[in-house]
């Protein structure tokens, strides 16, 4: 299985969160695109309104990682872990669905900017 993280800063489109300012400005919120075989499409699992949402974006011979930097995302490729135990908050949050679906058991990363130091530092 492959995955983009995606990254994002303050943008027209992101609905203001009330922990906004809590943020790092270029990382307010993330997102993945994930593979599960080479020959499988991509699919973006992200969180709308606090809820899962999952769309299929390119079919399996495209790579969505260009795409994405143009649209202005920071984007780090990696596979992901071994599923892992997970405290049943971490889903509330876009940081918490990303780390679900890359088997990160991180409790403390909870900002956008965490989990990309956390990536940084344990690349796939």
């Amino acid at each position: 299985m492959r995955a983009l993280v995606l990254f994002e800063g303050k943008s027209n489109y992101l609905k203001p969160h009330r922990l906004g300012w809590l943020l790092d400005r270029d990382f307010q919120h993330c997102a993945a695109v994930v593979q599960y075989r080479p020959e499988a499409p991509w699919f973006h699992v992200d969180t709308v309104d606090h809820r899962p949402h999952i769309r299929l974006i390119a079919m399996a011979e495209e790579n969505p990682k260009q795409f994405y930097r143009d649209l202005g995302f920071c984007v780090l490729e990696t596979r992901p872990r071994k599923p892992m135990v997970r405290l049943p908050f971490a889903y509330a949050n876009c940081v918490g669905l990303t780390k679900a679906v890359l088997g990160i058991g991180r409790p403390w990363i909870v900002t956008p900017r965490q989990l990309y130091n956390y990536l940084r530092r344990h690349p796939r």
